[in-house]
């Protein structure tokens, strides 16, 4: 019987590779080539944070036109220049005036206060709102029926005064340095307005 040769040198190969299996690690148990670090410490408990209250939710913003009315009535009047309508309780303090003043043909907006101007005031910003159109104008210090007032002078041909008249249940007077004054759109703002107009 005669060997191939060329079979037996293969042959003695895969024997001497098939001995090393056992002697070489595979890559998962191959111990580390240098120590794996300790395990962090444990962190000492923390106390809990400090109870916050609970903040509180923004104040709402109320629209203009759902801010209860001030209690009161209109009164309308004839004067020598015009005419004048005064909003608020009988006896007591207006807290808004409409006045015409027939000769200059302005419709004076007013809002009494308690404080005397100071000799030589500067103007005030106002703003006048109606359901349907709004305007910013300047204020200024005048004596109504022996009341001080700040007063917008608005003349006859403006359309603001058209707005006041037919707004919708209000309109709202605000003057820089003075509550402002939501109040009902009567039929006497209204009557003030025309009695002005020629």
């Amino acid at each position: 019987m005669t060997i191939n040769r060329a079979f037996v040198l293969p042959a003695l190969v895969l024997f001497a590779l098939s001995a090393c299996d056992g002697a070489v690690p595979r890559a998962d148990e191959r111990q580390p080539s240098h120590p794996a670090p300790p395990p962090p410490l444990p962190l000492p408990p923390r106390a809990p944070p400090a109870a916050r209250p609970p903040a509180l939710p923004p104040a709402p913003q109320i629209d203009w036109r759902d801010v209860p009315l001030p209690a009161g009535n209109w009164v309308w009047t004839a004067n020598a220049g015009g005419s004048a309508a005064r909003f608020g309780l009988a006896g007591a303090e207006p807290v808004a005036m409409l006045v015409c003043d027939r000769a200059a043909a302005v419709v004076w907006i007013a809002l009494p206060t308690q404080i005397a101007p100071p000799p030589t005031p500067a103007p005030r910003a106002a703003t006048i709102t109606a359901s349907t159109s709004s305007a910013t104008l300047s204020a200024e210090p005048r004596v109504i029926d022996g009341l001080n007032t700040w007063a917008i002078g608005v003349p006859v041909a403006n359309h603001l005064l058209d707005a006041i008249a037919f707004s919708r249940g209000r309109f709202r007077i605000e003057i820089a340095g003075l509550a402002g004054a939501v109040v009902p759109s009567w039929s006497e703002p209204g009557r003030v307005v025309e009695d002005c107009r020629p």
